[in-house]
């Protein structure tokens, strides 16, 4: 879990490993990918850990001959279970990456274990050090911390010596607190400092690095962890002799920056006096250059105007050639032209002829056309003329034998009634004969009747005939 401290700070638990990877034997390729070797690093922490590493966990550090060192940061609220779980999936293991064979060490960083530095004090102090003891450790150093952190909000962005007292007094009473600034060690950026801090007791000390060990820092509202570098004093830094040194050496290096700016301005004026006399010489140069070029400009322009007047006289004999080469020009274009004009008329003229042959011969064409259209047409109506003949003689020929069949009937039913009343035939019997003729039924055949019966030579129906009739009525 995370320990609040004062102004929105709080201290996140980590596992800090140095990961060095070794190369084996000999390897054709030089260069390791660095993206492969940090996803493998990912995936390895992922399936040991179940966590996910961001950009800045995995740095580069350092780079020897032979080796490549990357510092690995883990947060996480167990941290001896993740130290122990990185360092058994990592220690020793050989893998390939781009063709390269390494093998991963592990070193842990022994200014995060608590009982390593505590170890180093009570070598020095003994290990029945409290706070009844005439002699304990009790100033602690803290490096790389963020100095807009420790500001005054709104005031200024280096560390305030009541914002740092009032963050690390939760862990005991201060007896000194001072901040060194990036700007006074001599570099030109004030992001980070260093604070030296002392405390009054040494349970205050204690508690101060046991909460600091093997932890980071990190801000309300923002995602940077501070990675400080926390150790112990052991150089007596807040004794007078030590104090009384850091004065002089600042106003040692105060006097120091005083003569070099001192300096910087001679050296400055130094230089704008020469400049300016570089400046005036210049001048005098310029000036001397300016009136020698106006004495070549004006010789130059004597030399162009009689170089122009020859040029001019040229020029006017060139033109009076070219008149004259222009005006026989002119000659032969308007003989060509005419020429080319009565060609073109000519060519007007055959075409004329040509496109009037052509307009005759498409005429002749579309009379001959006319004419075989009308013969068509006539042969056409000839045809259908001598079609509408045949079918009114085949119509003819069908009334013709539709009426001579119809005499032919008549004149057998004349006969057969000329028979049978020549026979004495029953009245009854004749009756039936003339209505099976009436509805328009064909006369049956007759047969021949023998002589011995009828010297009338008749014919009238067979037995047989008669009894169909009387049956069908």
């Amino acid at each position: 879990m995370a320990e609040r401290l004062e102004h929105g700070l709080a201290l996140l638990p980590r596992v800090r490993l140095f990961l060095v990877f070794r190369r084996l034997g000999r390897s054709a390729v030089k260069h390791i990918d660095e993206w492969l070797l940090k996803e493998w690093v990912r995936s390895v922490v992922r399936k040991s850990l179940k966590v996910e590493l961001g950009e800045k966990d995995l740095v580069k550090c350092r780079v020897e001959e032979e080796a490549v060192t990357w510092e690995l940061f883990v947060w996480d609220s167990q941290v001896e279970l993740a130290r122990k779980s990185c360092i058994g999936a990592l220690d020793g293991v050989e893998f390939i990456i781009g063709g390269a064979k390494l093998r991963c060490g592990v070193q842990f960083d022994e200014k995060d274990s608590f009982a390593a530095l505590r170890s180093s004090w009570e070598t020095v102090f003994g290990s029945d050090v409290s706070d009844h003891s005439s002699k304990f450790p009790d100033t602690l150093v803290l490096k790389g911390l963020p100095s807009r952190w420790f500001a005054e909000p709104r005031v200024s962005t280096q560390a305030s010596v009541l914002v740092t007292h009032t963050v690390f007094s939760k862990f005991g009473k201060l007896r000194n607190l001072e901040i060194v600034n990036e700007s006074d060690t001599g570099k030109t950026s004030s992001l980070q400092c260093n604070v030296w801090i002392q405390y009054e007791r040494y349970s205050g000390f204690y508690n101060a690095v046991e909460a600091l060990c093997g932890r980071s820092m990190q801000k309300d509202g923002s995602s940077f962890k501070a990675n400080y570098l926390l150790e112990w004093d052991n150089s007596l830094f807040f004794s007078p002799m030590n104090i009384r040194k850091r004065r002089f050496d600042k106003e040692h290096a105060l006097k120091l920056a005083n003569d070099a700016r001192l300096a910087q301005a001679q050296k400055v004026a130094e230089q704008q006096r020469k400049a300016e006399e570089a400046r005036k010489a210049e001048e005098a140069r310029r000036a001397e250059e300016a009136r020698l070029a106006e004495e070549a400009r004006l010789a130059e322009e004597e030399r162009l105007a009689e170089e122009m007047r020859t040029a001019a006289a040229e020029e006017a004999e060139r033109l009076a050639r070219a008149a004259e080469q222009a005006q026989r020009e002119e000659e032969e274009r308007r003989r060509k032209e005419e020429e080319e004009e009565r060609l073109q008329q000519l060519r007007i003229l055959e075409e004329q002829r040509r496109l009037e042959e052509e307009r005759r011969k498409r005429e002749e064409e579309a009379a001959l056309k006319l004419v075989e259209e009308k013969n068509r047409q006539i042969r056409e109506a000839t045809r259908k003329l001598l079609e509408e003949q045949r079918k009114k003689e085949e119509l003819r020929k069908q009334q013709d034998e539709v009426k001579r069949n119809q005499r032919e009937r008549q004149e057998r039913e004349a006969e057969a009634r000329k028979n049978r009343r020549s026979e004495g035939a029953s009245g009854i019997e004749h009756e039936r004969w003339q209505l099976f003729l009436s509805e328009g039924n064909e006369p049956w055949p007759l047969v021949e009747q023998p002589e011995s019966r009828s010297t009338s030579n008749s014919r009238v129906p067979s037995r047989r005939l008669r009894s169909i009739i009387v049956s069908s009525n």
